[in-house]
């Protein structure tokens, strides 16, 4: 298994190779846009080429370009929804110049929308940012839930799917916090079994491509997305060694988004844990 961080791209996007160097991250998540703006940052094409060359020598690899916090692919609202695809279509062109796997993103929620409508509007918009983009994947990730919000359960996730043109190309992150919050107990050795066999028949396996590594303050079921440092929440140690040493997850990319996100201590000390979970390094 490989283990990285979500890096800062600040004063250079260059520099989030350096970054991620720093602190000895084996694959990496970066954004491409300001997360709390609709606005598409023009980022220099020196940048993303410094990046690139960076990375190819580094090789901390995959790349994964996570979307702004913004997004709503199942809004009602025509504004909201079409910068929604304006963004990830940019974002993805960015994926494609930097050599990253894919766009990582929540769907939004269905506020005024009945949910197979809402569905439907998701898939349509996801087929329209792959066809504006001929290469790189479309990564839906799970939620943890509440109110309108699209994407918690492992249903919703395969319904869209199969309701999208283009399936290839659609792959899934896997957010152990926001999975815990949906209701799904992977902190225990039989409830990680279920949720692997409910996902596996209901999206595929296949189609997993990452993991986000968090642990988290709330409880099962809770519909509440609160990230904690690893062993510090719920989910817990030996979660977590189940999880990066399951057969069944242990050959993908594990990134952090611990609490620890802005300070580089922290990130370190995050990724040390859960590098010595894995049993893999001890042979």
């Amino acid at each position: 298994m490989k283990f990285g961080v979500h890096v800062s791209i600040a004063d250079d996007f260059s520099l989030a190779a350096d970054r991620a160097a720093k602190i000895d991250c084996e694959c990496m998540q970066i954004f491409a846009n300001q997360p709390q703006r609709w606005n598409v940052v023009e980022i220099p094409e020196g940048q993303l080429r410094a990046f690139k060359k960076k990375n190819d020598q580094i090789n901390i690899k995959p790349v994964f370009i996570h979307s702004i916090y913004l997004i709503n692919l199942a809004s009602h609202n025509t504004y909201f929804y079409n910068q929604s695809i304006v963004q990830l279509t940019d974002c993805l062109a960015k994926a494609k110049r930097i050599n990253a796997f894919g766009v990582v993103t929540h769907l939004g929620a269905a506020v005024k929308l009945e949910r197979n409508k809402a569905l439907e509007k998701v898939a349509a918009a996801i087929d329209q940012v792959l066809e504006k983009i001929s290469s790189g994947n479309f990564i839906i990730e799970n939620s943890a839930g509440a109110g309108s919000i699209i994407g918690d359960e492992f249903e919703e996730i395969g319904t869209i799917i199969k309701k999208c043109k283009n399936k290839s190309r659609v792959k899934v992150a896997f957010d152990t916090a926001h999975a815990y919050g949906a209701g799904y107990d992977i902190a225990s050795e039989k409830g990680l079994s279920q949720t692997l066999s409910k996902f596996d028949k209901l999206i595929g396996l296949d189609r997993l491509v990452l993991i986000h590594g968090n642990d988290t303050s709330v409880g099962l079921g809770s519909n509440r997305d609160r990230h904690a440092n690893i062993g510090e929440g719920n989910i817990g140690i030996d979660g977590f060694k189940r999880i990066i040493n399951h057969p069944k997850l242990n050959h993908l990319p594990f990134i952090l988004e611990t609490p620890g996100f802005k300070d580089p201590k922290a990130d370190k000390s995050n990724l040390d844990i859960v590098k010595d979970l894995d049993e893999s390094r001890k042979n």
